[in-house]
């Protein structure tokens, strides 16, 4: 008979094999790559928990057609430490068993011992598995936002992600950076950010993890961080190295007072996926225009993120699109009142509880 087990080290290179297979991303990354990457984020955890583990979907004949990854963390709720699960790259093998494999895997994952599922970067499958299974979808994190600062290259960017095999884009790269630099000089803003009047500086692992504290008094539900945890987390996703370079930076205004930070993929030329951006109240345009500025002066062609409800007024000044469904949050709790807390809008949460960078 079929069933659900738990993901073991000698299932890594199938399921990597899967996940190249499955998903836009994994494209151009080798399957060797994407197996020592699963081992990592799922055995060398710091929260690791064996009963919180990924699972696979085992058919009959033994073979292996579905897995769901899962990455235990700890978060506070009401002053109270509880467990989370982090699902990522949930994958089932096409055919006649799919549906069967996708509903089975989340079920299992629904029955285990945690208080809070997240999947906070999932696609419309994903989504009818969840609500089938008792899950629901956090609308107001289901946003997505997108603002080009050099359009001529991010158009290319897209055109040559959809003609994978043509090599007009690479031709054409000099002219879009001629180009950009025209609209640029000739048209200024919004493809030319003025710098913002504050300064910028480099955050370490602990800072971020102080400032995350401060900044999460008032939310229900907020992350449970220690400096070498957090660490864990960046240095993690900082592997992911087809995303760029990890970029986090502290913002102070004219006066020198800390009016938040923002943490981000820097891609020269390549989309920018921003992680996670923070701010004092009222403080939020000056934190995203700093982004905003940091980006372009380093080469960024685009902007990419979550919209954060604390920011959508500072979104609105700028020329950003809005994309609903991009990147669908999922959520599962026994107590109603976690998630409702986050579908409220009263959790301290970004995409760095999230499944963006693990493969």
């Amino acid at each position: 008979m079929s069933k659900i087990r738990p993901f073991t080290e000698k299932d890594a290179p199938v399921v990597a094999e899967m996940i190249a297979d499955s998903f836009e991303f994994a494209e151009e990354l080798d399957s060797i790559f994407i197996a020592k990457a699963l081992e990592e984020v799922v055995f060398q955890n710091p929260w690791a928990d064996e009963s919180m583990p990924s699972l696979v979907y085992e058919h009959t004949d033994g073979t292996v057609r579905g897995f769901m990854g899962v990455s235990p963390r700890t978060m506070e709720f009401k002053g109270e430490q509880i467990r989370v699960g982090i699902l990522h790259n949930f994958v089932v093998e096409p055919g006649i068993h799919a549906a069967i494999a996708g509903t089975k895997l989340i079920r299992s994952m629904f029955d285990g011992p945690q208080d809070l599922v997240i999947s906070g970067s999932s696609g419309d499958a994903s989504k009818f598995f969840t609500k089938k299974t008792g899950g629901v979808t956090g609308y107001l994190y289901s946003f997505g936002w997108k603002l080009q600062i050099r359009p001529l290259q991010s158009g290319l960017n897209y055109l040559g992600s959809r003609w994978k095999t043509s090599g007009l884009p690479r031709i054409l790269k000099p002219a879009a950076k001629t180009g950009d630099l025209l609209i640029r000089n000739l048209i200024g803003f919004p493809v030319r950010p003025r710098r913002p009047s504050g300064r910028m500086f480099q955050l370490t692992a602990g800072e971020v993890v102080k400032y995350q504290r401060e900044f999460s008094k008032d939310r229900l539900l907020k992350p449970d961080y220690t400096p070498e945890t957090f660490k864990w987390v960046i240095d993690t996703a900082g592997k992911a190295r087809q995303l760029g370079e990890i970029q986090m930076i502290g913002v102070s205004n004219e006066r020198g007072n800390f009016a938040g930070w923002f943490i981000y993929y820097l891609k020269k030329g390549g989309r920018c996926e921003v992680l996670q951006i923070q701010s004092k109240n009222g403080k939020e345009q000056i934190v995203l225009d700093f982004l905003i500025y940091h980006a372009w002066k380093r080469g960024g062609a685009e902007l990419v993120g979550r919209i954060e409800p604390g920011f959508m007024r500072a979104l609105s000044n700028t020329w950003s699109l809005v994309v609903p469904g991009r990147m669908w949050m999922l959520l599962f709790s026994q107590n109603p009142e976690i998630s409702s807390a986050i579908c409220r809008g009263e959790a301290f949460i970004s995409r760095l509880e999230d499944d963006l960078w693990l493969l």
